[in-house]
């Protein structure tokens, strides 16, 4: 299912494939009490692609629920220790799709906690990745935006891409 609504995910247009979407996303609903099949990749996979549907209903109430299942992962010993880099951005380029859900933004919020543990160059974000963050960070309601760590994840994306930009610069 996961593979599916990330392929899904490419044509967010098509009717077609906007159907097809919505149905994977009342079948992971009906799943809910089996989110922990999925790996932390498919999770992402989930959260990422369902993103693309912010109208839909079921879509909407799959990231909710999707959220939930990160912050339970979360508060385990290992934390989110577990996940990819890869995995861990294309969540919190998801969740940050959908500012004014609670738990979508708490989710966010211990993502990127994680993502500062680690450092964040190691996420190797990239230019329209972190102007994807950085736009919508921006549409947070006023108190989500003043949270510290979403401060300091802006900072250092504005940091990493005033050095790469330094960096081609210099290469020139």
């Amino acid at each position: 299912m996961a593979n599916l609504v990330n392929g899904f995910s490419k044509w967010p247009e098509e009717l077609a494939v906007r159907r097809a979407a919505v149905a994977l996303a009342r079948e992971v609903l009906r799943r809910a009490t089996q989110l922990d099949d999925f790996s932390q990749q498919g999770l992402a996979n989930l959260v990422n692609g369902f993103s693309n549907w912010p109208e839909e209903l079921p879509c909407a109430q799959v990231t909710v629920m999707l959220a939930g299942e990160v912050l339970r992962r979360t508060e385990r010993g290992t934390g989110l220790s577990d996940f990819s880099a890869q995995d861990l951005r294309g969540i919190v380029i998801g969740f940050n799709r959908w500012p004014r859900e609670s738990a979508a933004r708490q989710a966010t919020i211990a993502v990127i906690n994680e993502v500062l543990g680690r450092g964040i160059r190691l996420f190797d974000f990239t230019k329209p990745d972190s102007e994807n963050l950085l736009d919508g960070f921006s549409k947070w309601p006023q108190d989500a935006a003043r949270h510290q760590a979403i401060a300091e994840i802006i900072r250092q994306l504005k940091l990493t891409q005033t050095g790469a930009a330094q960096l081609r610069t210099e290469e020139k």
